[in-house]
């Protein structure tokens, strides 16, 4: 996730110096502001926003008699519903009463669609707690009724033990019948056959050997988000500083940098130097129980060039003149910010993907370069209002994240974003609003940044290995055809690196190797299982940890299916 580098992770006197030195320097610069012409870019912005409108009545007549039809409920942009005469509440005075009122009254007469609205509702609270059980009430009555998004909401009930008894099996089940496509397997059977074997092998492996984690502090890595830099004195001109912390159940009694002793502080953290003509780096922290944990990683920060090979095998040989359906594809990528550092390789990773799925995939692309918030509303907005609902969606962003401390809650960052304030940060529930109305039949959000409130994978479907070659092409086309809603992220909420080498980030690079080296046909989900260990190890190499995800988008109308790459030959 493109996020700020926490600074917990630091020791206390440190922290409160780099936030000083970093207040001061952002807070201190002199600020132009232009109340009418921000005013006047806040309505502009409000128009796009999703509100639940309700439509004016139908004048009806029946032979001689003239009647008003039942008002209509639809979740749509703002500007959409004025010009229909709808009625709605604006999108920020929403609240949990204003929602009940447009969806309850369609949800008592067995509407599957406001059951599910109204669940999700319980489910998010918007301004009261959430109520769980309530939610998993309104969804059982519409999954009864084989409501997709309804079972898949409430199988994530089961699985998370949330207004429910914690039950997996029962999460398979909904998951199961959420899903249209047949001869599908789903990770969640796989992870409930090997929970045992994993559990006891898992605590085996603790037994042996405490769990201890080195983390790198310094030297600083390029990261999707602001960079704290630490000053010390080098023993010499030629020593280069190394700061990092130790994470362990054990106690540790010895850090090695090089086969030197590192200062130890606090316990956990430690401090030492390496000659500046040293080659590459290693740690070794050594516990009470003479365990050894250890990494290593170059000065120059470049990660080792790993080989490719795997991607040579990816995905199902598939003669393919012309792509199935309408691709398109929207890619943002931002580097260079008003207010914030600018980023190295967003742009480059952009313009690289946008590429790759026109000329490779038959992709149609919009590219959107440095773009303020205004422009990235804009043009989702243009795809829930011109998109056809047979078509297939990729939306890429690069660029800086935030993710709000209280309510945990992600953002991407537009250019115009400030740090002191939120205004012109873009919340991932928003996105998620204006990606549910979107009438696309397949959905892909691939974002080199934090993307919050997802639901757990185990909802995808997974075509199996040891199935035909004829069989997996037939489920193939059954996915594409099914209705999704998917994001795949460079990472969880943590920050990710932007760039080792300084052409794309981590994320980007195998990502793009990943897409040139496939066969063929290719879902998002083996795309994401054949990138993740590449990215682990790439950003291990230089005491970083960064671990992708794939799962649906919460709220957005997941129903079945997954998205699939078809490469033209």
């Amino acid at each position: 996730m493109k996020v700020l580098i926490h600074l917990s992770h630091l020791p206390t006197t440190v922290s409160l110096t780099v936030f000083a030195l970093f207040t001061l320097v952002f807070f201190s610069l002199p600020v132009k502001s232009d109340t009418k012409t921000k005013a006047k870019l806040i309505n502009k912005v409000d128009q796009f926003m999703v509100v639940d409108c309700l439509l004016p009545s139908q004048v009806r007549r029946l032979g001689t008699m003239t009647y008003a039809a039942a008002r209509k409920a639809i979740k749509t942009s703002t500007q959409d519903c004025e010009i229909r005469g709808g009625e709605y509440v604006a999108f920020d005075r929403a609240s949990f009463a204003s929602t009940l009122k447009v969806w309850l009254p369609l949800a008592e007469q067995g509407d599957v669609i406001a059951q599910t609205y109204i669940g999700e509702t319980y489910e998010k609270g918007l301004g009261v707690k959430p109520d769980y059980a309530m939610a998993a009430d309104w969804y059982f009555k519409a999954a009864e009724q084989g409501f997709s998004r309804a079972a898949i909401n409430l199988g994530n009930l089961f699985e998370q033990g949330l207004g429910l008894e914690k039950d997996p099996e029962m999460a398979l089940f909904w998951y199961q019948q959420a899903s249209s496509v047949k001869g599908l397997s789903s990770p969640l059977a796989a992870y409930l056959k090997s929970k045992n074997k994993t559990n006891q092998a898992k605590a085996k492996q603790d037994k042996k050997a405490g769990k201890t984690k080195i983390l790198i502090i310094e030297p600083e890595l390029e990261q999707r988000g602001l960079k704290i830099v630490n000053k010390a004195t080098p023993e010499s001109d030629n020593d280069i500083l190394i700061i990092g912390q130790v994470q362990s159940t054990a106690v540790i009694t010895q850090v090695l940098i090089n086969n030197k002793s590192a200062k130890i502080i606090g316990g956990s953290m430690f401090r030492g130097f390496v000659a500046a003509k040293a080659s590459h780096v290693e740690i070794i922290a050594v516990d009470d129980h003479q365990q050894k944990t250890s990494i290593s990683f170059p000065l120059n920060q470049e990660a080792e060039i790993i080989n490719t090979d795997d991607y040579q095998m990816l995905g199902l040989p598939f003669e393919q003149k012309n792509s199935e359906g309408v691709y398109h594809a929207l890619i943002i990528g931002n580097n260079h910010y008003q207010s914030l550092p600018a980023l190295e390789s967003a742009t480059k990773d952009a313009n690289a993907i946008a590429d790759i799925l026109k000329k490779h995939y038959g992709f149609s692309t919009t590219v959107l370069i440095d773009v303020d918030r205004y422009t990235i509303l804009s043009a989702l907005n243009d795809l829930a209002q011109d998109f056809a609902a047979d078509s297939h969606l990729l939306i890429y962003y690069a660029g800086h994240g935030q993710l709000e401390s209280i309510n945990k809650r992600g953002y991407w960052l537009p250019v115009d974003a400030e740090l002191s304030s939120p205004a012109n940060w873009l919340s991932n529930i928003m996105v998620t609003d204006m990606l549910n109305i979107i009438p696309a039949k397949q959905l892909l959000v691939i974002a080199d940044s934090c993307y919050s409130g997802m639901m757990s994978r185990s909802a995808l479907g997974v075509i199996e290995d040891t199935l035909s070659r004829e069989k997996k092409k037939r489920l193939l086309k059954s996915l594409s055809g099914a209705k999704s809603r998917i994001a795949f992220t460079s990472g969880g909420v943590a920050p990710v690196l932007d760039s080792i080498n300084g052409e794309h980030s981590v994320f980007a690079n195998e990502l793009i190797q990943a897409l040139e080296q496939n066969r063929g046909a290719l879902t998002g989900y083996e795309l994401f299982q054949a990138i993740v260990p590449h990215v682990k190890k790439s950003v291990s190499n230089v005491g970083f940890e960064q671990i992708p995800e794939y799962a649906p988008l919460k709220f957005a109308g997941h129903e079945a299916g997954d998205f699939v790459f078809y490469k033209l030959k």
